[in-house]
């Protein structure tokens, strides 16, 4: 069959999906099909769900100057939400509620959903789907028009992540910071440290580094905030003009990156800097001067070492002065017990595949659940082990098994929502003895009938957050311990989830 052939019965609806520019707001259930063209994280829901959020558009409803369709998906883990990486992939979705959103139309999933996403690359067969999707051979040569299509268009550009080895260009020499300097031109492989808006028109500022050393570049002082956040003459600034522009707009914080042709100069402050201009060669072959490296790539593996050894380094000097209680400060919120182990990325610990991992990590809240403090602590029963609704009432007998149960019948049960410097967000676990021990020993109890706990408890959580939930707070950075572990769903496959250990929130009267 013949993408002109998938197109005309694509739009005619006889290939089961929907066109979405026919679409009309409550016109019940459809299944749909999209590439996408924008994506939001996945984050926590008001209820007990996770959202993930897609817009997605087609052939048809693009050449005709129709809206998008955002399509709003909900589960009750992050794992089970659509696997959208990037934009330009394509999004499968059955048996979606069709709703109106202001003037717009919008889907949401329901039980019966199911999803597939395809790779967008235009020669890519990878794809990821929900247990309970049916595909069949017509979807992927859906998929595969809507690619073409979308790549002919000149689609907003998206950075690949590259895990194999890239040959030199030229003669060019990749060099280390150390290495560089001023008046030369040459290739560079770093992370990235920040990401601003330049001081120029039509420019980006970037912040690298390898955890090398250049003393070219101006000594500050380390961050009492994240004692292990790369400082000093180990991190240079970096200005991308020209068609680098767009791409260094995608990059984020704690990203690997290739650099070509860059150009090393001292700026007006008298500091080392580099600069990477447009390359009119280079954009004709289609060839980017900032490319994305994965971090298992052969061509960082130097950068990991020394990324090692610089946070090894920073524990020390860490551990030694919480010892010597020079790090006792506003600023160190929590103790935790393994200061030896060296804090992980939450990239790396959602990636990590053995299933009972533990971790370091620093990181500050950006949300929590429950809502209201008054449910953070259960009534709990002992003996058929389970945990009831909180409510003010005091349970004698546990309605399940019919045993009895005391004001001390109470277990701790939340979650945090963790960010850390990359913008990656954790959902934590908190309950039992690690999150009294996270309290500091602070009994749970009937927290909506016990005012004297509930104000001891919420001057102990004020450490993380003081400030309305729901609206952007940045909090204080601080350390904990994570370990995972694999829950069965609803589906009945093992879903891995994360819990907080060994750490306990400071507090002073």
């Amino acid at each position: 069959m013949s993408f002109t052939e998938i197109r005309n019965e694509y739009e005619r609806g006889e290939l089961g999906y929907a066109s979405l520019l026919e679409l009309r707001p409550r016109s019940n259930y459809a299944n749909l099909v999209g590439i996408v063209t924008s994506f939001k994280s996945p984050k926590k829901s008001r209820g007990t769900d996770y959202v993930g959020s897609t817009v997605i558009t087609d052939p048809k409803s693009d050449s005709a100057g129709g809206s998008a369709v955002v399509i709003n998906y909900f589960k009750s883990s992050v794992e089970l939400l659509p696997k959208v990486m990037k934009i330009g992939d394509v999004l499968f979705c059955k048996e979606v509620k069709i709703q109106p959103f202001g003037n717009k139309t919008q889907a949401i999933s329901t039980k019966s959903s199911s999803w597939m996403v395809l790779d967008g690359a235009l020669n890519s067969e990878a794809f990821t789907k929900s247990s309970n999707f049916v595909s069949h051979e017509c979807d992927f040569k859906i998929a595969q028009w809507m690619k073409e299509w979308w790549l002919a268009k000149d689609a907003p550009l998206s950075v690949p992540v590259i895990k194999e080895y890239i040959p030199p260009r030229s003669q060019r020499l990749t060099l280390k910071l150390s290495q560089v300097k001023p008046l030369t031109f040459f290739d560079f492989i770093g992370e990235v440290v920040k990401v601003s808006p330049g001081h120029f028109p039509s420019c980006i500022e970037i912040q690298l580094t390898d955890y090398t050393t250049n003393h070219s570049l101006p000594v500050t002082s380390r961050n009492i905030e994240d004692p292990y956040a790369v400082y000093g003459p180990r991190v240079v600034q970096c200005l991308l003009w020209d068609e680098n522009v767009e791409i260094g707009e995608k990059l984020s914080i704690g990203s690997y990156v290739l650099m070509r042709n860059l150009n090393a100069k001292i700026s007006p402050m008298g500091y080392l800097e580099f600069k990477l201009h447009g390359d009119k060669r280079a954009r004709q072959n289609s060839e980017p001067n900032v490319m994305l490296l994965d971090k298992s790539h052969p061509q960082v593996a130097d950068l990991n070492r020394q990324k090692k050894e610089f946070l090894h380094e920073a524990n020390i000097e860490f551990s030694r002065n919480i010892a010597e209680g020079i790090g006792l400060d506003n600023n160190q919120i929590t103790v935790i017990k393994h200061t030896s182990q060296i804090p992980t990325s939450i990239d790396d610990i959602i990636n990590h595949t053995e299933v009972n991992g533990k971790f370091r990590i620093r990181a500050r809240l950006t949300d929590y659940m429950p809502e209201k403090i008054e449910d953070f602590a259960r009534p709990y029963c002992t003996n058929c082990n389970k945990s009831l609704l909180p409510t003010r009432e005091q349970f004698t007998q546990c309605p399940e098994c019919s045993f009895a149960m005391s004001k001390y019948s109470f277990i701790y049960m939340f979650a945090l929502l963790l960010e850390d410097r990359s913008r990656s967000t954790l959902p934590v676990y908190l309950y039992g003895k690690d999150a009294r021990n996270f309290f500091d020993g602070l009994p749970p109890t009937n927290l909506y009938a016990d005012q004297e706990t509930r104000n001891a408890l919420q001057q102990r959580f004020r450490k993380l957050w003081d400030g309305p939930r729901l609206t952007p707070y940045n909090g204080l950075w601080f350390d904990c311990c994570i370990k995972s572990y694999t829950v069965t769903d609803e589906d009945g496959g093992l879903v891995k989830r994360y819990r907080m250990f060994d750490t306990t929130l400071l507090y002073q009267l």
